[in-house]
């Protein structure tokens, strides 16, 4: 019998690190939506969108305070880079 088996890490072991990565990207998609819809300022008063607010709004509220909006809203493209 091959002595490998035994070397093969089970994927139970990734499995955390799986559902960060996936986490984060799911995360970044909803983020980067929010930042799209920033610039339809009617998005705001659509109900449907609320709950994408309610959980992308505190996380980007974090860098609209650093004064980098110049041309583009670059705060929330930082913000999407430190995902």
């Amino acid at each position: 019998m091959c002595g490998c088996v035994h070397s093969i890490v089970p994927l139970t072991l990734y499995f955390p690190f799986l559902s960060a990565v996936v986490a984060s990207s799911i995360y970044n998609a909803l983020v980067t939506a929010r930042i799209l819809l920033s610039w339809f300022p009617q998005a705001q008063g659509i109900s449907a969108l609320q709950p994408l607010f309610l959980v992308t709004d505190p996380f980007l509220n974090l860098f609209r305070g650093l004064g980098l909006q110049v041309f583009l809203v670059f705060s929330q493209f930082l913000s999407c880079s430190l995902i």
